[in-house]
Formats: structure tokens, C-alpha cells, sequence
């Protein structure tokens, strides 16, 4: 499967060199170069519900991309969040959150929660018919 990361950095991170977005391609082999300290697989709890979904992970701030005179300054952090999903993950993840949990999703309709999780849903039957095609073609390969 294909994943997308994005990184979210705090403001004090932004002079760093590290990507905000990068693809790993069809492979997570990257991420293990990097010391990961924390792990949360965030889902629907539920069989039948459909909502967000992304791989969260805290990892060590790698020494060779911290910019010269990052240790002598105060209270910098050490760690970083690198959240990994699907590209259909992605695709759902980032409008959602600016339409339904930026503005206070208490404020959704119910119409409009169903909407979303009609749209979660769509992703996550992308992502297993891609699986299920790419599979075709490995197979005949």
C-alpha cells in the first residue's frame, strides 16, 4: 500500500530542514531509520463506522537535519509527530479536518456527519480495490 506522511511540526520546528510531506512510495522501510518513541493507530472503533484514519508516530529529531546552533538554543524540542496514511487516507483526511474537526464538529449536522463518513468510506473501499488490483498485477508478473 502506498502511504503519505505528513509531518506536523510545532512553529519553533519551522526553520527545519525536514519535508512537511513526503511519500514513502509502496514502502515504510524509511521510518525505521528513525528512533520512534510513541505509536497510535487512530480509527473507528466500530465495524461499521467509517471516519479518520492515520498511523500517528513521535519520533527522535534525527541529528544530521537539525540546523547549526539548534542545541544552544532553549527549550527546543526533541521529538516530532509524523502521522502515515494511505493515499485515500489522505485524500479524506485533510479536507476533513478542515470542514468537520477545525470548526468544531459539535456544530455538524447529522446529514452532514453521515456525509463525511460516506466519503470515509469511499476512501477506504479505494484503497482495498487498489490493493486488490495491484495484487492482479503482481500476480501476473
Amino acid at each position: 500500500m502506498s502511504a503519505v506522511c505528513a509531518i506536523r511540526k510545532s512553529r519553533r520546528l519551522k526553520n527545519l530542514l525536514l519535508p512537511s510531506r513526503l511519500s514513502l512510495g509502496t514502502s515504510c522501510t524509511r521510518l525505521r531509520l528513525l528512533n520512534q518513541v510513541e505509536q497510535d493507530h487512530k480509527r473507528p472503533t466500530q465495524y461499521n463506522e467509517f471516519d479518520y484514519e492515520s498511523v500517528h508516530g513521535v519520533y527522535v529529531l534525527p541529528p544530521q537535519y537539525l540546523p547549526a546552533g539548534w542545541e544552544a538554543q532553549e527549550d527546543m524540542p526533541e521529538t516530532f509527530e509524523l502521522q502515515v496514511r494511505t493515499l485515500f487516507q489522505h485524500a479524506y483526511a485533510e479536507p476533513q479536518h478542515d470542514l468537520g474537526y477545525k470548526p468544531g464538529g459539535a456544530d455538524l449536522t447529522e446529514e452532514t456527519r453521515r456525509e463525511l463518513a460516506w466519503i470515509a468510506a469511499s476512501s477506504w473501499g479505494a484503497d482495498h480495490a487498489l490493493d486488490r488490483v495491484r495484487a492482479q498485477l503482481l500476480d501476473k508478473n
